[in-house]
């Protein structure tokens, strides 16, 4: 006889990570179906937690709490992987244009804002940057989350567990019922897709408006850049193996998987025209994410299944949002 199973997740990138290490701390009966595929955005994010975002210096959390709540959920992961997988690290930010520069005046003194904004930077302290017009500023209490150390060191924690399966999901298989769906030889409650880019070929969310975009990554080595994550219209973040990440360019109209010398092409001009100092670039990556038009996380059920869930579309903040709205889809099932 079959067991019942609370939750089957379908995916085990950064959203289904998260919500399977909550479901389990919630003593939940869990299952994780994840195909491996090599193009996950998350597994070549930058991990920026970013406590002001966009061009007109946003918070991004509403409450301070928000944050100890995220850093909590990581510093729970590492004690089980028993690796780490987050730090503070100092955000430098080229404020690069007029609009963000009068932002950046108007706010810097103002409550909400002076525990992150700093003052300007004289360019002299950065020695391993060619010298621009734009202000530099640091933005404190920014963290920086290894997301491929996080994935990987949790796909190995789950397949110890005998929770995850690595395969492909066919969603003609599933059958969907009031009180259960069953997949194969799997009975669950309730079933969680939070399949990336991939679920922009799931016939239950068809209706969604996606779409694919592919973001590319440089991995570079230097021996002059400081442990800092520098954000200077495109962003620089260094990688536990004392290497360097480049990116991001965003291609929306793409046919492979892999990069274009166009965008490869953007990202050493950014570099060489950015560092004073020679670099050697070791490898270039791609990873696809799906973007709903109104760019907006979506964590809800299907309007004909109660039992039928989807967890996508964090974007560029999905290390600060992904425990975060894991937490509470749990609180709904």
């Amino acid at each position: 006889m079959t067991t019942m199973t609370d939750i089957l997740i379908i995916g085990q990138g950064l959203a289904g990570t998260h919500l399977a290490y909550q479901a389990l701390n919630q003593n939940k009966s869990i299952l994780i179906i994840d195909n491996k595929h090599h193009h996950s955005s998350s597994l070549i994010a930058g991990g920026l937690i970013n406590p002001i975002k966009g061009k007109r210096l946003v918070p991004l959390w509403k409450e301070h709490e928000e944050l100890e709540k995220a850093l909590y959920y990581y510093k729970y992961i590492e004690s089980i992987i028993e690796i780490k997988i987050i730090r503070s690290i100092q955000q430098v930010r080229k404020l690069q244009t007029k609009e963000t520069l009068n932002y950046y005046s108007k706010k810097k003194n103002l409550a909400p804002y002076t525990p992150y904004l700093n003052k300007e930077e004289n360019h002299h302290h950065y020695p391993e940057l060619k010298n621009t017009p734009q202000p530099l500023i640091k933005v404190d209490h920014s963290y920086q989350v290894d997301t491929h150390t996080l994935l990987k060191n949790s796909q190995r924690y789950f397949q110890e567990k005998k929770i995850l399966i690595n395969e492909s999901f066919h969603h003609d298989k599933l059958t969907i019922s009031d009180s259960h769906i069953e997949y194969n030889d799997i009975k669950a409650r309730n079933i969680i897709f939070c399949e990336g880019h991939q679920a922009t070929q799931n016939p239950l969310w068809k209706n969604l408006n996606w779409e694919n975009a592919k973001g590319n990554v440089l991995t570079f080595q230097t021996k002059y850049l400081k442990n800092n994550f520098y954000n200077l219209g495109k962003w620089i973040a260094p990688t536990p193996d004392k290497q360097f990440k480049c990116g991001s360019t965003t291609e929306w109209d793409w046919r492979s998987s892999l990069c274009s010398k166009e965008n490869y092409d953007t990202l050493t001009e950014f570099l060489s025209t950015t560092l004073s100092q020679k670099y050697t670039v070791t490898a270039i990556n791609s990873g696809i994410r799906p973007i709903l038009k109104d760019r907006t996380p979506i964590a809800t059920h299907h309007p004909d299944h109660k039992n039928v869930w989807i967890l996508n579309g964090l974007g560029s903040h999905g290390c600060f949002l992904a425990p975060l709205i894991s937490e509470k889809l749990l609180k709904k099932l």
